[in-house]
């Protein structure tokens, strides 16, 4: 229960840093949304070699590049929204944050029950596919601003979740967080291929409203909607 309180917490504190980072950063003049995913690929480098160079002897080193992975989450997160042309206030991250980090209760609450605990394997990534169709299907049938960052917060929590399940060792919690963090990778690489597709999926304005296969009939309809 100690390093499940503790995990919560740095949870939280990554994800709210990295949200501050995200308000903060948007009161630069970025002419372009290349600019800040830059940054945030060029702080993920530079956390990444220095773990390299460190990997001896981190201690409180890791703390350090634990911070650095949130800031360009931070900024990975703000070139999305530029990309987007979409923005949300600090209140509303800071609630997405603590959504997210709520998914590392979920995952301990369920291995309190004694047949789940015995095969938690098994059902970990059953409710990891659960969480995932659902957020999915939130997604598509909501017009909202904040479901982008909320799967984006996702990734890292999941991450740290997993790096839980595979620690025993209280002492070895700092340097499994520091893995955890480094998820921010998968996020930034995800919002690069968005922006390279352009035009491609947006988990925020998602139309599921089925079209029907015959082509005339919605030329017909197009037709009725622009006489409308």
């Amino acid at each position: 229960m100690r390093k499940l309180s503790y995990l919560t917490f740095f949870s939280i504190a990554f994800l709210f840093f990295s949200a501050i980072v995200t308000c903060l950063s948007g009161m630069i003049p970025f002419k372009s949304a290349w600019i800040p995913l830059i940054i945030a690929f060029a702080i993920l480098i530079l956390s990444t070699v220095l773990s390299v160079v460190f990997r001896d002897n981190l201690n409180g080193k890791s703390l350090f590049m634990t911070a650095l992975n949130s800031i360009a989450l931070g900024f990975a997160i703000r070139a999305w929204y530029i990309f987007r042309n979409i923005d949300n206030p600090v209140r509303v991250l800071l609630l997405v944050a603590l959504a997210a980090s709520a998914v590392l209760i979920i995952f301990y609450a369920i291995s309190l029950i004694p047949f789940i605990d015995r095969h938690y394997s098994v059902f970990f990534w059953i409710l990891s596919a659960f969480i995932l169709a659902l957020y999915i299907t939130v997604a598509a049938l909501t017009r909202t601003t904040f479901m982008s960052t909320f799967g984006f917060y996702l990734i890292f929590t999941w991450t740290l979740t997993l790096c839980m399940c595979n620690s025993s060792a209280f002492e070895s919690l700092y340097t499994q967080m520091l893995i955890a963090s480094f998820s921010i990778w998968i996020v930034a690489i995800i919002i690069l291929l968005l922006m390279l597709d352009g035009d491609g999926f947006d988990p925020d304005f998602v139309d599921l409203v089925p079209s029907s296969p015959n082509v005339k009939t919605r030329m017909k309809k197009n037709k009725f909607k622009q006489i409308v």
